[in-house]
């Protein structure tokens, strides 16, 4: 027989979220009798709880390198087994895509049409700050280039 308990989930640091969904589903911790009861407590809540964390801290360092070798392949199956429901989904979400883009373009056209002016005015405003930004930065390294030696330079 082997526990899991609360504490040592918390002592193994796992969030606060699945700590509190594990004390709710097994105030008293739960036990396995045997693998085929391990098994099956654990496929009940299959979707509860995060599997690669339990096997990253529960199990030890050889049998979490086993886990993750033969977790690959069941990942790689559900991958090939989705891939067609997602194309399928692509394929009946793309008119309704296009449809939106169509909409779009002329917001955006009036957009751009409309904020241009005002850009504008930004720019013409803000170009003299730049320009007294770049002479003080010029003065800047003038000033100091004078007080070092040509030696001693820092690249970065």
């Amino acid at each position: 027989m082997k526990r899991i308990t609360t504490e040592m989930l918390q002592d193994k640091e796992a969030c606060r979220d699945q700590v509190k969904e594990f004390r709710k589903r097994f105030p008293n911790g739960v036990t396995f009798k045997d693998t085929k009861d391990a098994k099956r407590q654990c496929k009940a809540v299959a979707s509860v709880f995060d599997w690669d964390w339990a096997a990253r801290h529960l199990l030890n360092k050889p049998l979490w390198g086993e886990y993750w070798k033969a977790r690959r392949p069941l990942y790689d199956e559900y991958l090939k087994a989705k891939r067609p429901l997602w194309d399928e989904y692509e394929k009946a979400r793309q008119p309704l895509w296009d449809e939106y883009k169509k909409a779009e373009q002329p917001l955006w056209d009036e957009y751009k049409k409309a904020s241009q002016p005002l850009y504008d005015e930004y720019e013409k405003a803000r170009q003299p700050l730049w320009d007294e930004y770049k002479k003080a930065r010029a003065v800047l390294f003038a000033k100091l280039y004078m007080e070092g030696t040509v030696d001693e330079t820092y690249h970065y």
